[in-house]
């Protein structure tokens, strides 16, 4: 990472995303969307589901990977800011960034994790379905939102409030983190109790790989072979681990 030796870590990442068979079968594009990117004050990973029932879903979760980020650069620069403001201002850049698109045809879950390393803190936000697990120095926790968990419903950037969106803050400290961001295709499928088991299986399989390309091919091709049966939904998921990554 590009940064100053205070905020410098040990950083690595894998991640992919895959059109669902149903999408496939009905040549719809992929409604998910993902984005890594370092930065110069740390890292952000977002992932997005677009709503099925929304037309142009797959522009809505393309525009809230890059709002996320864009509203991450703006709010770390006022550390006694709110999480609540830093909600608001990804609502507002996501309606910039969809254009003139009609936001009610655009709408997208959301879920995101940052490191700001020179403030040693880690944000992660979820709006809608998904899951985000967080797991500091060994201890595992998922992060899912099971509101809606009965109905056909989800939360949505296009219609929310601050309120809707789980958002947590943690110290990045002297700590070994690692994330994994999977969209409603991936996490309905797995078993809660087996969560952690799962990460360690992807971060096995791809966290060790020699090359970048290599780390993401091992996501895509273990979302192409998705042995659940008759799954339809687009699969999204990134890996992010940070510290000693031996110590993980």
């Amino acid at each position: 990472m590009r940064t100053n030796t205070k905020s410098k870590v040990n950083l690595s990442y894998a991640g992919a995303s895959s059109r669902g068979p149903g999408h496939k079968l009905n040549n719809t594009p992929n409604q998910d969307a993902w984005i890594f990117r370092e930065l110069s004050w740390g890292f952000v990973g977002v992932v997005a589901d677009g709503l099925g029932s929304h037309v142009h879903s797959q522009i809505g979760s393309k525009a809230v990977c890059r709002a996320v980020i864009k509203a991450l650069d703006i709010w770390k620069r006022y550390p006694d800011s709110t999480v609540e403001l830093l909600l608001r201002l990804i609502h507002n850049i996501w309606l910039l960034e969809i254009g003139n698109f009609d936001p009610n045809l655009c709408g997208t879950t959301c879920l995101f994790s940052a490191g700001i390393t020179d403030l040693n803190r880690l944000v992660v936000g979820q709006l809608g379905d998904g899951i985000v697990h967080v797991q500091l120095d060994g201890v595992s926790r998922v992060i899912a939102d099971k509101t809606d968990e009965y109905t056909n419903l989800t939360k949505s950037i296009h219609n929310s409030m601050s309120s809707d969106w789980i958002c947590e803050s943690f110290s990045m400290e002297n700590r070994n983190i690692r994330l994994m961001l999977a969209t409603d295709g991936i996490a309905e499928d797995l078993i809660q109790s087996r969560i952690s088991d799962f990460v360690d299986y992807v971060d096995s399989g791809s966290m060790h790989k020699k090359t970048q390309v290599e780390k993401n091919k091992f996501i895509k091709r273990m979302q192409d072979e998705w042995p659940t049966p008759l799954h339809s939904d687009d699969k999204t998921l990134l890996m992010i681990k940070v510290g000693d990554q031996n110590a993980i």
